[in-house]
């Protein structure tokens, strides 16, 4: 199981190399997707994992630190549509 750090590691990652992203997301299998990732000294996470650290990170009533309003930016970025890592042409 990924702690909150290694996520967030994981998606800065992600964000910060395009093709790092693009070689995980062009991935045949899971087993490559991990291996790929495990190699490039990150921990492989699960949706679930993924689900419960953004849904931690967007809870009301508690203020978001800038390391939440960075997770949430990176992942926003890389889901977007519009995003720099978007595969339209």
């Amino acid at each position: 199981m990924a702690s909150s750090s290694e996520i967030r590691k994981l998606f800065k990652a992600f964000s910060d190399n395009p093709a790092f992203h693009a070689q995980v997301r062009d991935a045949n299998t899971p087993q490559e997707k991990h291996q790929i990732i495990r190699n490039a000294g990150h921990v492989p996470v699960k949706g679930e994992e993924l689900q419960a650290e953004l849904a931690k990170s967007l809870q009301s009533g508690a203020p978001a630190t800038p390391e939440d309003q960075e997770f949430v930016g990176h992942v926003v970025n890389l889901a977007s549509a519009d995003g720099a890592v978007s595969t339209e042409g």
